[in-house]
């Protein structure tokens, strides 16, 4: 939600994506008068996602599989695009993940990339993203486990941050 339910139009479509390092889940989210409706969500599903793992030319066909799927849901117009990859830990692999997703998705106003704990931990605390595209998950104290190909810990307090996994 955050920024992304603010634009005017009577519908379109939001697209948040997963990259992990053995699946990638997207979730398009609809809004109709700028409301989410919440039984036109639908979900899109690809192979691995984590960029730093894929050169730019899997990155695309992830992303070309993805919004072939999108497509095929009828869904309204996508205006944003968010991506948050296991993969994305620095500006570098931050580009290459925008400059794919504006290949793959030339007309979405929106770009929004970063690591898929910061996704998961403003998810799972409620946490809105920041005007300039980051997500500022770890203002909320917490912890976050996420187990999959990796594991990770992140546990916030007081604006800290203190993370651990394998």
């Amino acid at each position: 939600s955050g920024n992304f339910c603010r634009m005017a139009a009577d519908a379109y479509s939001v697209l948040g994506i997963e990259g992990g390092g053995t699946n990638t889940t997207g979730v398009v989210l609809v809004f109709r008068n700028g409301v989410e409706v919440a039984d036109e969500r639908v979900r899109v599903a690809a192979g691995a996602g984590n960029t730093a793992l894929l050169n730019d030319d899997e990155i695309r066909a992830l992303l070309a599989r993805l919004a072939r799927d999108v497509a095929a849901a009828s869904a309204p117009p996508l205006r944003a695009v968010g991506y948050y990859s296991s993969g994305s830990v620095d500006e570098a692999e931050r580009v290459r993940q925008r400059a794919a997703i504006r290949d793959t998705f030339p007309h979405v106003g929106v770009i929004k990339v970063g690591m898929d704990d910061e996704s998961a931990y403003a998810a799972a605390f409620g946490v809105s993203s920041a005007a300039d595209g980051a997500v500022s998950a770890f203002s909320v104290d917490g912890v976050l486990v996420i187990a999959g190909t990796g594991s990770v810990v992140v546990a916030a307090r007081g604006g800290g941050t203190l993370e651990g996994g394998g």
